[in-house]
């Protein structure tokens, strides 16, 4: 059952937002997955406890709970969505004012957001360059390994774009320029 209201409300707002492809995509998704759960529920009815309901509900497609990295995803969309109705006058306040994001389950081995996840040991870097077939996948490695870059930033690259122990990655995560050292 379509939501006419809600899909006009974050058809209206995603058309106002200055983001670059791939965020648009992902609050696009989130967004009208919640629309679509929500039902004939107008933005108006929409509560804490219901915002709440929806986050602890969210699967994957085999009933999985979602990540915690994707949870946190869907939470800060809707925040910012609300708080846009706020301002568009549709709502009196954000429902999600005050509503706590989902602690990391460490038995899951979830881990807090910005946590080093961990690193890899002398015996696995040494394995990762034994297994690598081509030069093309040991030169990979080694630069990611060594110069932190990102694997999309890695394979974007061209020879000028690395120039004494300097790489320029011409498009970096949100599309910006960056630099990174060897």
């Amino acid at each position: 059952i379509m939501n006419t209201e809600l899909f006009e409300s974050i058809t209206k707002y995603l058309a106002n937002l200055n983001l670059d492809g791939d965020t648009l995509r992902a609050y696009t998704i989130d967004l009208h997955r919640f629309e679509r759960t929500m039902g004939n529920t107008p933005i108006s009815s929409t509560t804490r406890e219901t915002v709440k309901e929806y986050l602890n509900g969210l699967s994957i497609k085999n009933g999985q709970r979602v990540s915690l990295a994707t949870q946190n995803r869907h939470y800060a969309t809707l925040h910012r969505f609300f708080e846009w109705c706020v301002t568009e006058g549709m709502i009196q306040e954000n429902p999600m004012e005050n509503l706590p994001r989902r602690r990391p389950n460490k038995d899951l081995g979830e881990v807090q957001p910005g946590t080093i996840i961990r690193s890899l040991n002398k015996e696995q870097i040494e394995k990762i360059f034994r297994n690598a077939q081509t030069t093309r996948e040991k030169l990979l490695f080694n630069l990611l390994y060594t110069s932190g870059i990102r694997i999309s930033e890695g394979l974007d690259l061209n020879i000028q774009d690395i120039q004494e122990g300097t790489i320029n990655v011409r498009q970096g995560k949100g599309n910006q320029p960056r630099v990174g050292y060897v």
